[in-house]
């Protein structure tokens, strides 16, 4: 099992190696096919070419000169013979290749002696039988260089046959199990695909929960790269798990917040009576003498709000995108709060599951008496404030601190983005007129002349 889990594992790798298994052992096959297909044939060559030796040898032992074996032309093709098999031995690659070499280059210079011996006249005072003699010894020494090479031949066959045994067993083999191989990679991408897709119909049913709950999300993170055998990346996972830092909605007021899996009128009515509160004790305190109004950064609203969504952010995959300056607006930290936090919520309530990508841009905009905030959320569905409790919230907060909110969208090739402009009372900006350097007694005794 754990051979089979291994193979399972690196199975594109071994199957690779397999299909060039397969086809190296087919190509050694070929080319010792061919060494003996042309070592058979120069072995066929070499007992043609010494037959032709053998005729003119016997032509001249019975004493035939004018025999056409006897004559120069035939003895001619038959060196001309040795020499093309020496020609067509030199391109095999065999067992004694070298040696086979020598002795039928031998072989081939003795002839053409003999062949001299043959033509040669008998001198004055030479017995014809002593010149048969050198003759015939002469041709006994061919007889046995030709043996010698034959045998070594054979050898060289055997040694080839052998080889050619060894590379087809080792094919057979490659040719039954490379196609096993592919199978089974074949079944492992399937079922990989299989996995992908489960996975990512998985990921799409969370992202639409209403009911989200990072605990979910996060066991199936666990769960899905375990089950890919990503070990170490679920490692950096828990890694992140317990060093990130926790974000806790209660900074911004968690008592407010709108669950949106209770009744949507339930809740409209007791965002209106905590708002008619709040506007009815703002009346009250607006009545009373206030030396300065009071304001809130919208920057570091932001950056509160985005950091308690960080999490549900990173699960839904949205890239965000921040430009927004430190800015003033005439309202209380709280309601500053509130109000970009439904408003950050409503967008990605609204996101469409088959969008390919999700990202929120937030960037500011200043008048001289306004502050426009803009979000910009690719990826979502066309917004209906009507059926929306979070941009009725944001809405309601906003007229309360003598702002707006706009609703619109714009239409790319092949998403919608949905765009909320919120605008805010610009908080007077102080102006630096005069600066005077003074000592502490004097600040004290101008402020007793004051008084």
């Amino acid at each position: 099992m754990k051979v089979l889990s291994q193979i399972q594992r690196s199975g594109q790798a071994i199957t690779l190696m397999a299909i060039l298994g397969l086809v190296s052992f087919s190509s050694l096959i070929q080319m010792n096919s061919n060494n003996v297909s042309k070592l058979r044939l120069f072995q066929e060559g070499i007992q043609t070419c010494f037959s032709r030796v053998a005729q003119t040898f016997t032509a001249r032992t019975i004493g035939d000169l004018s025999s056409p074996y006897v004559a120069s032309e035939f003895k001619g093709f038959t060196e001309e013979c040795f020499g093309e098999a020496l020609v067509a031995f030199e391109n095999i690659r065999s067992f004694k290749a070298s040696e086979i070499l020598t002795e039928t280059n031998k072989i081939n210079k003795e002839v053409y002696e003999l062949h001299q011996k043959i033509t040669a006249t008998t001198p004055l005072n030479t017995p014809e039988n002593v010149m048969m003699a050198n003759i015939g010894s002469r041709y006994e020494k061919l007889e046995i260089k030709r043996d010698n090479v034959l045998e070594m031949v054979d050898e060289s066959l055997q040694k080839l046959s052998m080889t050619r045994s060894n590379l087809k067993m080792f094919f057979y083999f490659f040719a039954v199990v490379t196609p096993f191989l592919i199978l089974m990679t074949l079944m492992r991408n399937i079922r990989k695909e299989r996995m992908f897709r489960r996975v990512e119909q998985q990921a799409s049913d969370l992202i639409q929960d209403e009911n989200f709950q990072a605990s979910r999300v996060e066991n199936f993170i666990n769960s899905t790269l375990k089950e890919f055998e990503l070990h170490q990346v679920k490692a950096l996972f828990d890694t992140y798990r317990t060093r990130r830092p926790e974000h806790s909605s209660d900074s911004i007021g968690k008592s407010s917040f709108v669950n949106p899996a209770l009744d949507i009128e339930a809740q409209l009515t007791d965002v209106w009576k905590e708002t008619k509160s709040t506007t009815t004790n703002k009346q009250k305190r607006s009545e009373e003498p206030t030396p300065t109004q009071e304001v809130s950064n919208i920057e570091e609203s932001v950056s509160v709000v985005i950091d308690s969504l960080a999490e549900k952010l990173f699960m839904m995959g949205v890239t965000v995108d921040i430009n927004v300056r430190k800015t003033l607006a005439v309202m209380s930290r709280e309601d500053l709060d509130q109000i970009i936090y439904h408003a950050v919520t409503a967008l990605l309530q609204n996101s469409d599951k088959n969008a390919r990508h999700r990202s929120l841009g937030i960037f500011l905009r200043n008048d001289s008496t306004t502050t426009t905030l803009n979000m910009v959320y690719s990826g979502s569905k066309e917004i209906d404030l009507s059926e929306n409790i979070e941009l009725s919230i944001c809405k309601q907060l906003l007229e309360d601190n003598e702002g707006t909110l706009t609703i619109d969208k714009r239409s790319g090739a092949s998403e919608v983005s949905s765009v909320l402009t919120l605008e805010f009372k610009r908080a007077p900006q102080s102006k630096l007129v005069d600066i005077k350097k003074t000592t502490k007694k004097d600040w004290i005794n101008k402020g007793t002349r004051l008084s």
